[in-house]
């Protein structure tokens, strides 16, 4: 009995898990700071404010990468994948501009 129910437990908390990760291709504006984290050889670009943080992906991280690291910058672009709520990918479509003065 008790192995049932934590079978189902199981089950419900995958289900919900799984419900994360079910959004993709979603369009979204972020404005935010370019920050890079970790260590090598896990060196991620992302763009933090104070609600969610982007992992930056695609053509235009290169050139995020070298010319707006440590700037507050507006972006629009697909969220590629939505792991759960703390990990996203984000592929950068348009830069808006540097909100640093």
């Amino acid at each position: 009995m008790k192995k049932n129910i934590l079978i189902i437990i199981s089950i419900l908390i995958s289900i919900v898990t799984f419900s994360f990760s079910q959004v993709k291709n979603e369009k979204v504006i972020v404005t935010g700071i370019i920050s890079v984290v970790g260590n090598e050889p896990f060196v991620y670009l992302i763009i933090r404010n104070e609600d969610i943080s982007y992992s930056i992906v695609g053509d235009m991280k290169k050139t995020i990468w070298n010319n707006y690291q440590g700037k507050k910058i507006k972006v629009e672009g697909i969220v590629l994948e939505r792991k759960d709520i703390f990990s996203s990918q984000l592929k950068v479509t348009k830069i808006f501009k540097d909100l640093y003065k």
